[in-house]
């Protein structure tokens, strides 16, 4: 079975899209204590899947489920089926210097989703998450072992945090003073790229972030409202 690009080993396309990400702003500016007082499920979530190397550290399971998360052990009925979709629509593959293809992207979107429900099948790779407390949102954690590295993987579909909504709107404001193109009105996707230690001090880890809000009602666009206010994807690579 054929894996998303998002997926792949980071000698091919993941690898180079991360080195393309900006060094100007550290990911703990937007997942830290600045904020903390206003965390809710997308920054929380985002700051805990930072934090963790992969499944055999049974407190993720315990920071997961202290955020609200749920473990699914099925696949996921059809509405967060179409929340993760709809998340993914614009948090993988897009940009904001180039005009979005809806159909092509609802298209990538769909067998994403479908490619990463059949993945979960196996829990040692990949984890499917519903919230106990907001009905619209899912979360996929998957691991990926390598001969170099240990790639550590979330996506996250669902409603925005006051944070994230801050920290979009911020960076656009940036983008938009500094001349970059934006090109879709729809939405917005930031991406950054940070360095930062491992928990116990030994080593570095690359942290990669991918993260997308709509901005008008997409009834008009796609003949139906997004199922998701936003979503995200989170790559932490791990050198062994």
């Amino acid at each position: 079975m054929k894996m998303p690009q998002s997926m792949l080993s980071p000698r091919s396309g993941l690898s180079r899209r991360l080195m393309q990400f900006a060094l100007t702003v550290t990911l703990t500016v937007f997942t830290g204590a600045a904020f903390a007082s206003e965390a809710t499920l997308s920054s929380d979530t985002a700051e805990i899947c930072a934090q963790y190397r992969g499944f055999e550290d049974a407190s993720l399971e315990t920071a997961l489920r202290s955020a609200g998360w749920t473990r699914l052990t099925s696949a996921p009925e059809q509405t967060l089926k179409n929340t993760f979709r709809d998340g993914m629509m614009i948090s993988t593959g897009v940009s904001n210097a180039r005009r979005i293809d809806w159909s092509d992207a609802q298209s990538r979107a769909e067998r994403t989703t479908d490619t990463i429900i059949q993945l979960a099948a196996d829990e040692s790779i990949l984890r499917l998450y519903a919230s106990a407390n907001e009905p619209r949102a899912v979360l996929s954690v998957f691991l990926r072992p390598l001969e170099e590295v240990d790639l550590f993987q979330c996506n996250y579909s669902g409603p925005i945090s006051d944070q994230h909504a801050r920290i979009l709107q911020q960076v656009r404001k940036m983008d938009e003073n500094a001349g970059k193109s934006i090109v879709n009105p729809e939405f917005y996707v930031m991406k950054r790229r940070s360095m930062q230690p491992f928990e116990n001090g030994q080593g570095m880890k690359e942290v990669s972030l991918q993260m997308s809000q709509y901005l008008i009602a997409m009834s008009d666009v796609i003949g139906r409202n997004a199922s998701a206010e936003m979503g995200f994807s989170q790559v932490t690579v791990y050198p062994k």
